[in-house]
């Protein structure tokens, strides 16, 4: 055990937990932009998009907007009789000054949809957490739930009716998500993914970031960006251990989808991939060690066989040689980043920072409209 806790405080200092400083953030209003000091999301439901200029062009943003603002009409009018509003906060990055004046751009383009339920930000923060944090800040006492749609992906039909339902009868603090549903990119490496999720669904059976609700408890105070991961922290925190399901205030509701690209080129499918594993790691090395060990063996290790024979039938076949391939090739991955965040650790040389690398989501885009198009 004491070797355990130790192994566990080295990975711990793998990475640094320096606190990341505010950037300048406003937000879009008809006369102008204006400090985000003088505003607040009153509504009881808080729908976030975070992006970039980079990842969207700002026709490409308002379509995905205008497809958002359709489900949380059909949200209101789910819910008329509890008076439901839901708000959308778009939270547009940037990283230097010409960014910047496209992201101003990009916002003026959603102040042109002249729609109630948008509100537009941009920030200088860098990443998904900070962006989330940023819209977080917003939040009045009034909100019930908080929610976040990534940038490239798109939502079934009634998938947000469907996942409000699921977590207004669930007890504070909860998460529920949609069923993830995967389109393959031309790129080699994600046919490669796509298969490997498809045969070991590793720490798959939780709500996933690019779509989920959470009730405004669980992200009142923010979610830490050490650890780069918005859906793993939350499973940290809603894991019960002591229970007989231990995921019982993690849901993924039925009847709902989220279609999403799986990896792109093989650089930056590396990264994602490397930067999850990464955020796993450090939140089993900071949570207590019931949460660690239930996250490990329920979630992470979720789908892995390492023996190549089904021991139901005693006999070898190609399903079962193909997970036992996808599984060590999963453990070990794990394994070398967890030596090389105990080695940093060691010898003071934490990680200062973990980079992202999602594909281009414009060219996601341009599939997904191929793919709508085709139907």
């Amino acid at each position: 055990m004491a070797g355990t806790t130790l192994l566990r405080r080295v990975v711990s200092r793998g990475a640094s937990n320096a606190p990341r400083h505010d950037g300048l953030s406003r937000y879009r209003a008809p006369g102008g932009w204006r400090s985000l000091a003088e505003f607040a999301i009153e509504s009881d439901v808080m729908l976030v998009l975070p992006t970039r200029p980079a990842r969207l062009s700002a026709e490409a943003l308002t379509d995905r907007v205008r497809g958002l603002s359709a489900q949380m009409i059909a949200a209101e009018n789910a819910e008329k009789a509890q008076g439901r509003q839901v708000a959308l906060v778009v939270v547009i990055q940037y990283a230097s000054n010409r960014e910047r004046q496209l992201a101003e751009s990009h916002g003026d383009a959603l102040l042109a949809l002249d729609d109630r339920h948008i509100t537009t930000v941009v920030t200088s923060n860098a990443g998904k957490i900070a962006a989330l944090n940023t819209a977080f800040r917003l939040a009045a006492s009034t909100v019930r739930f908080v929610g976040w749609v990534d940038d490239d992906v798109e939502l079934g039909q009634d998938t947000l009716v469907r996942l409000l339902r699921e977590i207004q009868h669930m007890p504070a603090p909860a998460a529920v998500g949609a069923v993830k549903v995967p389109y393959r990119s031309p790129h080699r490496t994600s046919h490669a993914l796509a298969r490997a999720k498809a045969v070991m669904p590793s720490a798959m059976n939780y709500p996933h970031g690019c779509a989920m609700i959470v009730t405004a408890d669980v992200v009142r105070r923010g979610i830490p960006e050490r650890y780069a991961s918005d859906d793993g922290w939350v499973c940290f925190q809603l894991l019960d251990p002591a229970a007989d399901d231990a995921l019982w205030r993690l849901h993924l509701a039925p009847e709902t989808s989220v279609n999403y690209v799986v990896g792109g080129g093989l650089r930056s499918t590396l990264r994602r991939l490397r930067r999850q594993r990464i955020g796993q790691l450090l939140l089993m090395a900071d949570a207590p060690p019931p949460v660690s060990h239930c996250y490990l063996h329920q979630c992470l290790l979720n789908g892995v066989s390492l023996l190549p024979i089904n021991l139901q039938e005693v006999r070898i076949d190609a399903a079962t040689l193909e997970r036992c391939l996808y599984s060590w090739v999963h453990v070990l991955s794990t394994l070398l980043l967890a030596g090389e965040l105990a080695l940093r650790g060691l010898f003071r040389l934490p990680l200062s920072d973990i980079g992202w690398g999602s594909p281009r989501t414009i060219d996601q885009h341009v599939l997904f409209v191929i793919r709508r198009n085709e139907k």
